[in-house]
């Protein structure tokens, strides 16, 4: 649990700063569900950023 906890610290900085950190490179233990959920965030962003301009 450890390790989804992390993830989920991972994910917050990743919103809260508008940038997706890389789990695969800093947690690759991490399950796969949490590396998808920060895939789809950076995605989402991607996407309200370009529609802002």
């Amino acid at each position: 649990m450890e390790d989804l906890e992390k993830g989920r610290d991972c994910l917050f900085t990743a919103i809260s700063k508008m940038y997706v950190c890389n789990t695969n490179e800093i947690l690759p233990s991490l399950p796969k569900s949490v590396r998808d959920i920060e895939k789809y965030s950076e995605v989402a962003f991607l996407k309200i950023l370009d529609d802002g301009k």
